[in-house]
Order: C-alpha cells, then structure tokens, then sequence
C-alpha cells in the first residue's frame, strides 16, 4: 500500500544555501588600501537540490553548485605636474597647454574574476513495462567564466577602460552514460582525473569576448582665444569569438568585432562675449540687474512670513 501510495504522488523537495559576496571589511583606522589587501577579495557559494517524482518518474535529482571568487583594486594614484610649478609657464597664458600637461604611472582600477557553475540532473523514468526497464538518464554542465577589467587614466584628458569575459568548458568523462556517484570508485577516480586535467589545461575555451574604450578630451580650450571651446573624442571597439558546437568543428567558429569613433564639440557663447567689452558690460549689467530683483524678491517673502506670523 506504501509503496503504490508514493509512486503515484507528485512530490517536490528544494534545499539550497547561499554565501554571497563574503568579504572581509576594511578596519576603522585603515587609511590606505593595498594592492596585496585581503580585503580586496569577496567570495560567493551557492548549493540547490530538488527532488521529484511522479507518477511517471521514479526520481528526478537536480544538483546545482556555484562558487566565485572576484578580486578588486581601486587606486587612487598621484597625478603628475612637471610644468606647473615653473614660473615663466604660470605666468604666461600662452603655455596654459604647457603648464597642465599631467600624467598619472599606474592604473586605477583591477579587477579580476573567476566562476565555477555545475549542474548534475539524474533522471529515471518509472517502470510500466514489465518486459522493459528504462536505464537512468544523466545530464549535466561544467563552466569557468573568469572576467578581467582594467581602467586606466593615462592622463586627466586621456582615459582608457578594457574589459574581458572568457568562457570555458570543463570536460570530464562520459563512462555509464556520465554517471558520477561515489558508490563506483572506480569510475569516480576516473571523473576526478578527467576534470583535474581539463582544469590544469584552463577548460576548453567556448567563448570570448572584450571591449575597450578610449577617451579624450582635446586642449583647445587651454590656447589663447579658444577657451570658449570644448572638444571631446572617443573610440570604442569590441570583438566576440565563438566556438563551433563540440562535435561539429568542421564548421568553423564565428569572430565578429565592431569599433565606433566619436567627436563631440561645444562652444560656450558667454565666454566668447565677454571678451568684447561691450558685451562683458551688458553681461554684468544684467547680472546685477538679476541679482537685486533676487534681493528684493527674498526681501518680500521675509515681510510676508512676517505679517502672517
């Protein structure tokens, strides 16, 4: 009676637990961050298992493990001025370009991340045929995605981004339909060497893509004259690489990139005018103008709240 009772339930059962972005933090009286700092580092687990049956399943177990780790440094390194403290550029408006070039040696931010996810399902279809019994069904995956990103501002005007994503396949053996139990040594020594070696190879690389970007703002606001003028500039680029499906090579995998250039330009039409005198005065007029109807306007709204009070 148990027995016929449990195979024609439907029954579902979840567990799962979750670590997500476990990190050390920094220390009240810690004033400056490390490239070596522990604290740099977080982590992340995650473990999910469902149990199924029905009445036309015996058990349906699906296994999920997660885990992460991810480094991140942000910098805040010095900017360097070789020409500002000269005398003869300070004073001259004419080596104002001169005078600001800068330059920062080191980046300002590294990141770094690596991604483990496998997904184990074993699935057997309950007997209805007593001269059949259908064999267990296993299906499972095993990734590594590693990401990287690096920013770096060359100068205050120059700026360069890059970021990286590489995907890549854990391959282990297929012996009894890919079943991976502890109970068959044998073929669970064979499961561990086979993902040992895929792992110390780095995976089989299924896919790969980057993008980069690179920013500058151009100094003609700094020339004599030109201070009215804002120019900017950018150029992107992206390139995707994809394998073809495993078994298929012959048919060859799939590249495409793409790059972009921007140019942007603004001219602030105040700061032109008020280099004619006649316009600098109407300008300053008209903010003083602005101003005292501002004064009196607060003046106002002062003997309101006055009077209602």
């Amino acid at each position: 009676k148990d027995s016929i009772k449990k195979a024609t339930e439907t029954y579902t059962s979840r567990k799962s637990i979750n670590f997500t972005n476990v990190k050390k933090l920094p220390g009240k009286n810690k004033k400056k961050s490390h490239i070596y700092d522990v604290e740099n580092l977080s982590a992340t687990y995650a473990y999910n298992i469902t149990e199924y049956r029905d009445a036309q399943t015996e058990y349906k177990n699906d296994k999920e493990h997660r885990g992460g780790i991810l480094y991140n440094y942000s910098a805040k390194p010095k900017n360097f001025q070789p020409f500002s403290t000269n005398k003869y550029f300070r004073k001259s408006p004419y080596f104002k370009i001169v005078r600001d070039f800068n330059f920062y040696l080191v980046p300002k931010q590294y990141s770094f991340g690596s991604t483990v996810s496998r997904t184990y399902t074993e699935r057997k279809v309950r007997q209805t045929n007593p001269f059949y019994n259908p064999q267990p069904y296993y299906q499972k995956t095993f990734n590594w995605d590693r990401t990287y990103a690096l920013r770096h501002d060359f100068t205050r005007a120059l700026k360069f981004n890059f970021n990286a994503a590489n995907r890549s396949l854990i391959e282990e053996t297929k012996a009894n339909g890919g079943r991976v139990d502890k109970e068959y040594k044998d073929e669970y020594e064979q499961f561990k060497d086979s993902v040992w070696q895929s792992v110390l190879r780095g995976g089989e690389n299924m896919a790969y893509n980057h993008n980069f970007g690179l920013d500058y703002t151009l100094p003609i606001n700094k020339l004599p004259y030109l201070e009215w003028v804002n120019v900017s500039s950018r150029y992107g680029a992206t390139y995707n690489w994809d394998r073809a499906p495993i078994g298929l090579d012959s048919l060859g995998n799939t590249i495409r990139n793409t790059n972009k250039w921007d140019l942007n330009g603004q001219l602030n039409m105040n700061l032109l005018y008020n280099k004619v005198d006649y316009f600098n005065r109407l300008n300053q007029s008209e903010r003083s103008r602005d101003k005292t109807i501002e004064k009196r306007k607060k003046k106002e709204e002062l003997i309101f709240i006055f009077y209602t009070f």
